[in-house]
C-alpha cells in the first residue's frame, strides 16, 4: 500500500538525485526493473512492517524494551539489488539497523 516507496537513483554518482514512486506498487513493476538493462539502481522501502506482521512488533517490543514506547516508531524493511540504496540522509528519530542477509 502507501506504506511502500520505490527509490531510484538518477545521478551519475548515484547519490545526488533520485526519483520517488509511492505505493501501492504492482509486482510487474519489479519485473520491469530487473529485466531492463537500462534500469537505474533502486531500493524498495516498506514502512509499518510491525503493524502488518505482529511477530515483528513483538520482537521490537522485546528487543528494544529499554527504550520508552514513545521513542519507537515503526519497523521498516528495505530490499535493494547491488548498487541500490536510499542515499545520504538525516533522520530525526532513533534508527536501529538489522541486516538479515547480503552485504552492505
Amino acid at each position: 500500500g502507501e506504506s511502500a516507496r520505490l527509490i531510484q537513483h538518477d545521478g551519475p554518482d548515484q547519490l545526488d538525485t533520485f526519483t520517488l514512486e509511492m505505493g501501492p506498487l504492482d509486482e510487474a513493476r519489479f519485473v520491469a526493473l530487473n529485466d531492463s538493462p537500462s534500469s537505474k539502481p533502486w531500493t524498495l522501502v516498506v514502512n509499518d512492517v510491525d503493524r502488518y506482521i505482529p511477530k515483528v512488533g513483538t520482537w521490537m517490543d522485546e528487543t528494544f524494551a529499554f527504550l520508552p514506547r514513545w521513542r519507537r516508531d515503526d519497523a521498516q524493511v528495505s530490499l535493494a539489488p547491488v548498487g541500490g540504496g536510499i542515499g545520504p540522509h538525516v533522520d530525526n528519530y532513533d534508527v536501529f539497523l538489522v541486516q538479515s542477509s547480503g552485504t552492505r
